[in-house]
């Protein structure tokens, strides 16, 4: 009977034994999976990011894709779905040209190391493609009434944007002088070398970068605006009083926005808006008073001269003078 107990024992014992060793392998496989699960779960994830075409593309059948996880990136897969791929390159844009129209589903998997993920695009190759309608572009031209100097070295130069509004301007006038980071659309320059020159914009708001171009010639020949109105200047009613006078200026064929005077003294106003100008003469004698009047577009000029003799009331002539001698209309 002892002996019957002791091989029951026995044979409790290594059911025992059995039972842990089912136990600690299933929980073992049970561990092998949950972290096959999460590494399989963790090379799945799709970012939160985007990916996506960049503007003014397609193309026709090619295309320019950006990348745009929701992490810093170092590295790059690309997958264009066409039987081409790239490994681990660091540009998130990237071009590429398909040679069949169809539907591809084009994935991005950025990672940094430590974590990845994987972006996804459908796109269709051949399918109608809207144009865009609000283009970014930028121009370069020479402000109205330049150049001017003995030899035309004085430039001002206006960046014109469309289609966004730009918050800093690099300029490269061309002769090695260079302007960065400016927020004035027009610039002024005086150029000390004649000669063409190639004269670079660019504009930028952060976002949007663009650049204007234009080739001028230094010295060479200025051109004139081809319409030349008259204009007619006079001294205003019950002046002279003295060295005083009001001189008018009055604009035929045309409304002029801004006038430049020229009092033959010495003294000048450049790109006033009122066409009546008070102005005191500070000795007798005769002065050639000028008045150039110009539109807002700049297509318009008109220039008059007029002659005038002041004199000093303190100051008796030794014979009699008119205050006016003449007026020359051009």
């Amino acid at each position: 009977m002892k002996q019957l107990d002791g091989k029951l024992k026995k044979l409790e014992d290594k059911r025992k034994s059995i039972n842990n060793v089912v136990k600690k392998g299933f929980f073992t496989i049970l561990v092998l999976l949950i972290t096959m699960l999460g590494i399989a779960s963790a090379s799945a994830i799709t970012g939160t990011g985007t990916l996506s075409i960049a503007p003014w593309f397609p193309q026709e059948k090619n295309y320019v894709f950006e990348c745009s996880p929701d992490f810093a990136a170092t590295s790059y897969d690309w997958n264009f779905a066409d039987g081409q791929k790239m490994y681990d390159v660091t540009n998130a844009n990237v071009y590429h040209a398909y040679t069949t129209n169809g539907v591809y589903e084009v994935s991005c998997t950025a990672s940094d190391g430590v974590q990845t993920k994987t972006y996804i695009l459908k796109i269709t190759v051949g399918a109608q493609q809207d144009i865009p309608t609000n283009e970014t572009s930028v121009s370069l031209n020479i402000f109205p009434w330049f150049p001017q100097g003995n030899n035309g070295q004085i430039y001002v130069f206006s960046c014109d944007a469309a289609g966004f509004t730009p918050q800093k301007f690099d300029w490269n006038f061309g002769d090695g002088q260079k302007m960065y980071d400016v927020t004035n659309a027009n610039v002024w320059h005086e150029y000390t070398i004649p000669g063409s020159h190639s004269v670079e914009c660019t504009a930028t708001n952060g976002e949007t970068t663009k650049m204007g171009e234009i080739q001028i010639n230094v010295g060479g020949v200025i051109e004139v605006p081809t319409v030349l109105e008259d204009a007619t200047l006079s001294v205003a009613p019950w002046y002279p009083q003295g060295l005083n006078y009001i001189f008018q200026c009055d604009v035929n064929g045309f409304t002029a926005a801004t006038y430049s005077w020229d009092f033959g003294d010495g003294q000048k106003m450049m790109d006033v808006s009122n066409s009546n100008v008070w102005h005191t003469f500070s000795a007798s004698g005769p002065y050639n008073v000028e008045c150039t009047a110009k539109d807002s577009t700049g297509a318009h000029l008109a220039k008059s001269t007029l002659t005038v003799n002041a004199i000093d009331p303190n100051v008796i002539p030794s014979t009699p003078t008119d205050n006016v001698t003449d007026n020359v209309t051009s």
